[in-house]
């Protein structure tokens, strides 16, 4: 993501913030900026879709990741 998708990236956290009725803080947007902004905003919002639909609890951003079948872990990075 760059700066362009701020807006859809800001509205799509804050959304699933929302569905867990969970506060989202700027600080909150701002780590998931810095763990998630490495991905396209397609990805983020389809993330975001699955984990609405799927979690019990607000995914983190690595549990986000792991829904699109990412490496989280150096472990997994090494490995790949």
């Amino acid at each position: 993501m760059d700066q362009s998708d701020l807006g859809r990236y800001q509205v799509c956290i804050r959304a699933m913030f929302a569905s867990f009725s969970s506060e989202c803080t700027e600080a909150t947007l701002q780590g998931y900026w810095l763990g998630l902004s490495d991905l396209s905003i397609e990805q983020v919002e389809t993330a975001v879709a699955h984990s609405i639909r799927a979690s019990r609890f607000v995914p983190r951003p690595a549990e986000l990741r792991e829904l699109l079948g990412l490496n989280v872990s150096d472990e997994d990075t090494a490995v790949a």
